[in-house]
C-alpha cells in the first residue's frame, strides 16, 4: 500500500469536510508520527511538507525533515526497566556503551554485532545484542547504561532511535551527531551543558573514543549531573505531568504555530491555559 495516497486522501477528506485547513493550505495545523516512514508519507501532500509542522520521531535531514519548522518527538520506550539514575559518577566505570540493534557502520567498531565487549586501551567498550520486540530482553543492557560515562547515539534503526532517552534515564552522558538528525527540544534547551557533539569529521571510532577520554573529569561530572537534571523533560506521562515530554512538544508547538498565525490573524491560546 502506497501511504502517501493514504495521507492525500485523509487531507483531501478533511479539507472538504472542514474549513478549517482550507483558511491556511494547513499552515495552522500539525502532523504527528513516530513511524519510520513518517516524513517519506506526508511526501504526496506539498502543503502537508511546506506548511504544516511535522512532529516526528526520525527527524533525519535526508529524509527531508524542515529545520525550523519541524519538530523531533523524542521517542521512549516505557516502562523503563529500572529508576532513573541520580549523580552517582563514582560507579560508572566504563567509558562507552553503545545500546540499540545493529550499529551504524560509520561507527562500528566490531562486525559481529552480537558481541558484548571489547577491550581497548583499558576501556570496556559495551557492544549490546540486538533489540528485540521482547521486553525481557533489555534488562541486561540496562544495567550497563548505568555503569557506563557516555553513550553513544548516532541515530540508527527504528528499535535503536530511543537511545538518547535511555541515556538520559540512566544518567549516561549522551554523545550526539546533530549534524545527522535534529535534537529533541533543541530550540529550548541547552544540548551543549548535558552531552557531547561530534561533528562529522569525528566519525571514525578511535577519533571518538580519543575525543571522550581527553575530557576533563571535571566537566564529565558538570555534564552528568546536568543529564540528570533533564530527565524529567524527556519523560511521557499518562496523564502529562508539568514539564515533562508531552508539556515540551505543546510549547515548541505553540510557540511555532503561534508565529504562523500572526501571518493568519489566529488567536492561539497559551499551551498552559
Amino acid at each position: 500500500m502506497d501511504m502517501r495516497k493514504v495521507v492525500r486522501k485523509y487531507i483531501k477528506g478533511i479539507s472538504s469536510k472542514y474549513p478549517y485547513w482550507n483558511n491556511t493550505s494547513g499552515a495552522d495545523h500539525f502532523f504527528v508520527s513516530c513511524h519510520q516512514m513518517a516524513l517519506k508519507v506526508t511526501q504526496g501532500v506539498p502543503d502537508l511538507v511546506k506548511r504544516v509542522v511535522r512532529v516526528v520521531c526520525y527527524p533525519d535531514h535526508s529524509d527531508g525533515y524542515i529545520e525550523d519548522k519541524d519538530l523531533p518527538l523524542p521517542p521512549v520506550l516505557l516502562p523503563f526497566e529500572y529508576p532513573a539514575a541520580g549523580s552517582d559518577t563514582k560507579k560508572r566505570t566504563r567509558l562507552i556503551l553503545l545500546g540499540g540493534d545493529a550499529i551504524s557502520e560509520e561507527i562500528a567498531l566490531l562486525n559481529d554485532t552480537k558481541t558484548e565487549f571489547f577491550m581497548m586501551d583499558n576501556h570496556t567498550i559495551s557492544m549490546l545484542r540486538r533489540r528485540t520486540r521482547e521486553y525481557k530482553n533489555i534488562a541486561p543492557w540496562t544495567l550497563d547504561y548505568n555503569t557506563s560515562k557516555f553513550c553513544l547515539c548516532p541515530g540508527g534503526s527504528e528499535m535503536s532511535v530511543g537511545r538518547i532517552a535511555d541515556a538520559i534515564h540512566y544518567g549516561c552522558v549522551p554523545v550526539v551527531w546533530p549534524d545527522r538528525y535534529e535534537l529533541p527540544f533543541a530550540s529550548i534547551m541547552n544540548w551543549s551543558a548535558f552531552s557531547v557533539q561530534i561533528k562529522e569529521d569525528y566519525y571514525l571510532e578511535f577519533d571518538v573514543l580519543k575525543f571522550l577520554e581527553e575530557i576533563p573529569e571535571a566537566d564529565y561530572r558538570n555534564l552528568q549531573s546536568n543529564t540528570v537534571k533533564v530527565q524529567k523533560y524527556f519523560q511521557w506521562n499518562s496523564p502529562p505531568i508539568k514539564y515533562d515530554a508531552f508539556y515540551q512538544i505543546m510549547y515548541q508547538l505553540w510557540r511555532s504555530l503561534d508565529q504562523k498565525a500572526t501571518d493568519y490573524k489566529i488567536t492561539l491560546a497559551h499551551p498552559d491555559s
